[in-house]
């Protein structure tokens, strides 16, 4: 029953490219229920699409339609699909090329070319993992998964199912859940674990009824069979050859008649000698129109064996001859393949040589960095030297600093700047990231060489908050000097007469729109500004000159308490 979503879509003449996307995807879903109606809809995007002048759209619409006709048996119309396809892709989104290469791989894997098939396979992988959709990877993944059953190597292909079971949680596409405890189910029956297989199969099987999937129902009840055969149950054994049997009139694709028929072929010989060439005659004018040359080996074998033991000589020739056609055929492409994968080596072992100079460079990069390296950080512990040789020759010069309080000389004076600047050069060097520096902690160490270098008959507390991130030690160091004086200024001006309890500093810097904004608060007796002589009283003439350092603008405020603001 065509859903009211579908009905629309092929009722009414809606151009959008968002609707064209949409009857793709409805389309691209409903393969494996309703072919028919399938066809219907790709048809009707690829008119949407030539009316909008949607090109990715269209590509993903002929892409669609080449793999319609892959599932219908049409594998010459599907190859010229594609072969145009490929020569346009150029601009088409990530989920169309996703399709567009899942639809060659199919048709290259239905006419044979099992290895160009998997490298399809895995570019449609590619995509779908680009535009994380999880049923797409699935899809590309069991079908990564099924080729290297077909080709018997069953712990990859475990493996690789493991992975899409993990990730169930994100895939919501039955067919894809149930193919792939299909594909699952295989390898542990081909790993004996028999028990385990027939457990698995028996939740696809439930899931593939709900969604009517009769390739997968075809190839559940031939693995259900050969498992009961193995187990020598024989009751199941009957039944599920039955219900393989009678799914071959219920599907149209070509594909999946001709796998059924092998299938019965297989387990008919013994049992059924009348269904059994009955069965290959009729499978043999399938594969021979299909060109399908993977069951055209078994046969056309299967054939001339069995004229052969009738002593019908001449069509047993007939049919060896075809075998021997297909055979040879294969061999060329196992040639074609071999050859192709021996440019695959040359390439890989240029592109390993080109690896090979480039790592070596990096190794001299590295090296030069690591020179670099270690060549910044002698630098930088000569110059830390050098700050300390110029605070020993400071201190210990004539006269004699004794007391920073009260001892305002130059040398005192001096002494606290190159201080100021050696905090700054160690914070900025010792960090793990030269392009960061902890302004709060630069800060800290700043009120704390304070506070031990100056002794006072009162205490006070400062409180310090930083939200910005500076990277320049031009910016830091007037940072630092700013503070120190204005700190200086209120311990030693705002302190001394007063009569509170708790004396105490607030130092916050912070941003604003853009703008970094330094205040210096304390709760002091304060200071009346009309007097400040800048160039003489409480440092404010040196805070002026760093402001300006910091392309800023200074203000001060006396009235309850002290208060520095920079904007800059």
């Amino acid at each position: 029953m065509k859903s009211s979503k579908t009905s629309s879509f092929l009722t009414n003449d809606i151009k959008s490219e968002i609707d064209c996307e949409l009857i793709l995807d409805e389309a691209y879903n409903i393969r494996h229920s309703d072919l028919a109606l399938a066809f219907k809809m790709a048809e009707k995007g690829i008119k949407w699409a030539k009316a909008g002048n949607y090109s990715s759209s269209l590509i993903g619409a002929k892409a669609l339609l080449s793999l319609l006709h892959a599932l219908k048996g049409n594998l010459k119309t599907a190859t010229n699909l594609i072969d145009q396809l490929l020569l346009k892709k150029k601009g088409v989104n990530d989920k169309h090329l996703a399709r567009l290469y899942y639809s060659s791989a199919l048709v290259l894997r239905r006419i044979g070319e099992s290895y160009k098939s998997l490298t399809c396979y895995r570019q449609s992988n590619y995509y779908y993992n680009v535009i994380l959709d999880y049923n797409g990877i699935a899809m590309t993944n069991n079908a990564i998964a099924l080729w290297h059953i077909e080709n018997e190597e069953f712990f990859e292909a475990s493996n690789l199912l493991k992975e899409i079971i993990s990730s169930f949680y994100l895939v919501d596409n039955k067919y894809i859940i149930s193919t792939t405890y299909l594909y699952m189910a295989i390898c542990h029956k081909n790993v004996g674990e028999h028990t385990k297989a027939t457990r698995i199969l028996i939740d696809a099987l439930k899931i593939k009824k709900s969604i009517k999937d009769i390739s997968g129902l075809a190839g559940i009840y031939h693995l259900l069979f050969q498992l009961a055969k193995i187990q020598n149950n024989n009751y199941y054994t009957n039944l599920y050859f039955k219900e393989c049997a009678s799914l071959i009139d219920t599907t149209n694709d070509y594909f999946i008649k001709i796998r059924i028929g092998k299938i019965i072929i297989q387990h008919s010989k013994e049992v059924k000698p009348e269904l059994y060439i009955e069965t290959l005659l009729s499978t043999e004018k399938l594969v021979t129109k299909y060109r399908a040359k993977d069951f055209a080996l078994y046969i056309y074998k299967e054939l001339s064996d069995w004229y052969e033991q009738n002593k019908d000589l001449a069509s047993a020739l007939i049919f060896q001859k075809k075998l021997n056609t297909v055979a040879i055929k294969k061999n060329k492409q196992k040639s074609a393949v071999t050859a192709e994968l021996s440019g695959v080596l040359n390439q890989l072992n240029k592109e390993k040589e080109i690896n090979e100079v480039l790592e070596s460079h990096n190794k001299e990069l590295i090296k030069s960095d690591k020179e670099k390296e270690e060549l910044i950080s002698e630098i930088n512990h000569r110059v830390r030297n050098n700050l300390q040789v110029v605070m020993s020759l400071i201190k210990y010069s004539k006269p004699a600093i004794t007391s920073y309080k009260k001892n305002n000389s130059i040398n005192a004076k001096l002494l606290e700047r190159v201080n100021i600047i050696s905090l700054a050069h160690n914070h900025i060097t010792s960090a793990d990231n030269r392009n960061e520096f902890d302004l709060k902690n630069y800060l800290q160490d700043i009120v704390n060489y304070y506070k031990n270098d100056n002794e006072f008959n009162y205490s006070y507390e400062v409180n310090i908050k930083s939200s910005v991130n500076i990277k320049s030690l031009d910016t830091c160091i007037p940072i630092g000097f700013i503070v120190y004086e204005a700190l200086s200024n209120s311990v030693e001006h705002g302190f001394e007469f007063s009569k509170k309890k708790t004396n105490r500093i607030d130092i916050e810097i912070s941003t604003i729109s853009g703008v970094n904004k330094l205040t210096i608060n304390d709760n002091g007796v304060g200071f009346d500004i009309e007097k400040v002589d800048k160039d003489d009283f409480g440092g404010f003439g040196l805070i002026d000159t760093f402001t300006l350092q910091l392309d800023g603008k200074l203000s001060i405020d006396g009235e309850n308490g002290g208060r520095t603001t920079v904007l800059f």
